[in-house]
């Protein structure tokens, strides 16, 4: 499964600030984590042979007092514990 999302993140320090190893986090009811993945940038996206494919994202940097909203696609192959998902984390 596809999921296609918009994550706006903001600096509120004076300084550069770099956010590395992005990834969802899906946590259960009890708060036990099900399913983690690293989203890819949407904004790369290429065609390739039969399909589309999108770059990991390696470092998010984010200037002092700005915020940044970032397009992520993220692959899901584990539906089962999407539908026990509650809440997810970045």
């Amino acid at each position: 499964m596809e999921m296609n999302c918009t994550i706006q993140i903001y600096n509120s320090s004076q300084i550069n600030r770099a956010i590395r190893d992005c990834e969802l986090i899906f946590v259960g009811s009890n708060g036990e984590e099900l399913y983690s993945v690293r989203g890819e940038d949407k904004e790369t996206m290429h065609k390739y042979g039969g399909g589309f494919k999108c770059d990991e994202i390696e470092v998010i940097n984010i200037e002092p007092f700005t915020s940044k909203n970032i397009k992520l696609v993220v692959y899901i192959h584990d539906i089962d514990a999407m539908y026990k998902t509650k809440m997810v984390y970045l």
